[in-house]
């Protein structure tokens, strides 16, 4: 394909040639008709990736560097209606900004502190621009070219909402529901319950109201009916304080912190007391807490439900839980080989399984997002203690054994998933990362179709089985972006590996850009969440455990980072009803919330505030610290590893520009938006038929 003259090349005798043509395959690949593309450029030695991996002579070996970087510059200009002056012909100057080679710049002079590192900025590149000593003191403080490792998050001032951590995403989303500046809980402090009791709170009316309250709304939940080998009024204790949410304001103003200290007292006794209260009962309810926190208005900052899930399983694997499916398979063994057994101590031990599946999933569920391993080690035991068969039974004992085991199967792929890791950028290592990932990805996928139909043909508890479907879509959005994410971090911390700064095109495993495939499935995943949340009943939503209410805000906040990550990148806005759903998402949230305090309310306040951000996207946006880059080259996006094959496989959209706000930090690495799906994106009306291939 013949490249058109540039108008504004130097008039040198070479310019005054033929015009450009692009470069031609190398023998090698010519000759056996194969694709050509040159993924290194940092070897002395230029060859394409078919020679360099069959080991052969390359005729690009042969080939002058300055030539193919000179043809690829010039085709990208032309691509995107862009002229390159003489000045932009300085190969080692592109090459090193375009390999993220350069370490700082300066905007104020066009030469760089440390030398051939640095660049001329876009606002001192005019001829009529005099440099002065002090404009290079005054101006814009010299920043490291390369961007941070979570991009996506950089509406989130630090300033504002202080460190976080998003390679543990949950884990950061649950510090900013505890941000003081949302929270809507009072300062008061919980009462002290020294002399209290359950029976001095409640009459015996109010308690059996509550527990019955409990049985219909949250048993469901834990998927097993309460074990009770005695009277304890310590799990009758934890229930009404975790029901005591659903009664009428004015009645529950009376008792609400009272049973709060009263639990938080009790449920600190069996953590730091353990080995004296260990018992069935102080275990599930260490469980319960672990998924429910009181709501009285009251505030627990220091609160922890990842402790208390972890002293839970403490409890149960002292009580040798977690030996309890091997037990129920050996009695069901013998008893298929005709041997008589206890039917009531096999009903017990099943009791038993199903309470020690619960607690490791839960611990599962908390550690998800959070950058902590699960302690409890479970045997893939449950897979046959429940098993999936040809039709799904959906009636109340045997659903709930349905969702125990579709839940345990999801934690599981998904604890898996957060373990991969990226070790290197060489073709083993991404391969090996990309089939442990694709591994997930096809798990979630099974795993899903399944779940899928339950939520309209079950018996009973649909709404249960619907708000499965919702958290495999979580835990699948989750484990998409980890596994981005620990390739950005990758990258940033081995800034001197070619193409580093553009790491969303550096991890081709077979040629296939899955770190872009995956965002597209990431973006649709993080909107289908959402969507979900608004088809779940209003009336059951309220008694969903607390940690997936932090699902939820990840969702919404990861399509609002999309938002601002496109209107600062290309400056488009996302086409959709993006922001329709987001605040319609708020609005089901804080009806469904009991109290101010109730988790579903403080995912809302901190949706809201983002919505909020985003409303006020161009303040923030101008509140971002600004990284000069190569005048020539400001509107470009960024280059793909192996930059000079993408530059002239790209196909740009000729009938939708984007132009970029010059006020948006070019250290923020766009490339992953140059693609064909985002010009789909932002010209929705267009036939598919007519657009580019």
């Amino acid at each position: 394909m013949k490249r058109a003259r540039d108008p504004s090349t130097s008039t040198s005798a070479r310019s005054t040639t033929k015009r450009p043509k692009s470069i031609q395959a190398c023998l090698s690949c010519r000759k056996h008709k194969t694709r050509c593309e040159v993924l290194d450029v940092a070897s002395k030695a230029i060859r394409c990736h078919r020679c360099k991996t069959l080991d052969i002579q390359c005729s690009y070996e042969e080939m002058d560097r300055a030539v193919l970087i000179t043809n690829t510059v010039k085709a990208q200009c032309q691509a995107h209606g862009l002229s390159m002056t003489s000045n932009d012909k300085g190969v080692n100057r592109f090459d090193e900004w375009a390999l993220g080679l350069g370490q700082t710049v300066s905007d104020s002079t066009g030469t760089g502190a440390s030398g051939s590192g640095t660049h001329t900025s876009p606002s001192s590149s005019g001829a009529n621009e005099p440099s002065t000593s002090e404009t290079s003191e005054s101006s814009r403080p010299t920043h490291t070219l390369r961007p941070g490792p979570h991009i996506i998050w950089n509406y989130l001032s630090e300033d504002q909402f202080g460190p976080l951590d998003w390679s543990a995403p949950l884990e950061a989303m649950q510090i900013l529901t505890k941000n003081p500046s949302k929270s809507s809980s009072s300062t008061e402090s919980l009462p002290s319950s020294a002399g209290d009791s359950l029976d001095g709170i409640l009459s015996p009316v109010h308690k059996a109201k509550l527990l019955q309250i409990f049985h219909d709304n949250y048993s469901p939940w834990l998927n097993f009916n309460l074990i009770r080998s005695a009277h304890n009024p310590l799990l009758d204790l934890v229930c009404c304080t975790v029901a005591c949410r659903h009664i009428e304001r004015y009645e529950r103003s009376f008792i609400e912190k009272r049973l709060h200290a009263l639990t938080q007292d009790s449920s600190a006794k069996l953590i730091f007391q353990s080995r004296r209260a260990e018992s069935l009962e102080a275990t599930q309810c260490l469980l319960i807490l672990s998924l429910w926190a009181p709501v009285s208005g009251v505030s627990e900052e220091h609160r922890d439900g990842k402790l208390l899930i972890a002293s839970a399983v403490s409890m149960a694997m002292n009580l040798r839980l977690n030996e309890a499916p091997q037990k129920v398979l050996a009695m069901r063994k013998a008893r298929q080989e005709g041997e008589d057994i206890d039917e009531q101590s096999l009903a017990d031990w099943l009791n038993k399984s199903r309470l020690w599946i619960a607690i490791s999933s839960a611990e599962r569920l908390l550690c998800i997002g959070s950058g902590r391993e699960a302690l409890s080690k479970r045997d893939p035991d449950y897979l046959s203690l429940f098993p999936i068969r040809e039709e799904i039974p959906t009636d109340e004992i045997r659903g709930r054994d349905v969702r125990l085991r579709m839940l345990a199967d999801l934690y599981d792929v998904t604890e898996k998933a957060f373990s991969i890791k990226f070790t290197s950028h060489t073709e083993n290592d991404v391969n090996t990362w990309y089939h442990e990932t694709e591994h997930a990805r096809s798990e979630f996928s099974r795993i899903g179709r399944l779940i899928l139909p339950l939520g309209v043909v079950a018996q009973t508890d649909k709404f249960y089985f619907r708000i499965v479907n919702t958290i495999a879509k979580s835990c699948r959005l989750l484990v998409l972006y980890h596994a981005t994410v620990i390739v950005r971090i990758y990258f940033h911390t081995n800034p001197n590996i070619q193409d580093a700064i553009y790491w969303f095109r550096a991890v081709r495993p077979y040629n296939n850009n899955v770190l872009l495939t995956w965002g597209k499935e990431s973006l649709h995943l993080a909107e289908a969440v959402l969507v979900d949340l608004l088809e779940l009943d209003i009336h059951q939503l309220g008694t969903a455990p607390d940690h997936f209410f932090l699902m939820i805000s990840f969702a919404a906040s990861f399509l609002v980072g999309v938002k601002f990550m496109m209107y600062q990148g290309i400056g488009h806005m996302l086409p959709g009803s993006s922001d329709t759903l987001l605040t319609m998402c708020i609005a089901h949230l804080h009806r469904a919330a009991y109290t101010s305090d109730h988790s579903a309310s403080l995912c809302a306040n901190v949706i809201s505030e983002l919505v909020d951000l985003w409303k006020d996207k161009e303040a923030v946006t101008k509140q971002q610290k600004v990284l000069p880059v190569p005048a020539t080259y400001d509107r470009l996006p960024g280059p793909k590893p192996g930059s000079f094959k993408a530059y002239l496989d790209s196909t740009p959209n000729t009938t939708a520009p984007l132009p970029v706000d010059p006020t948006i930090s070019p250290s923020m690495d766009w490339s992953w938006l140059n693609d064909p799906f985002w010009n789909d994106v932002l010209n929705p009306n267009a036939s598919y038929m007519h657009r580019p291939h």
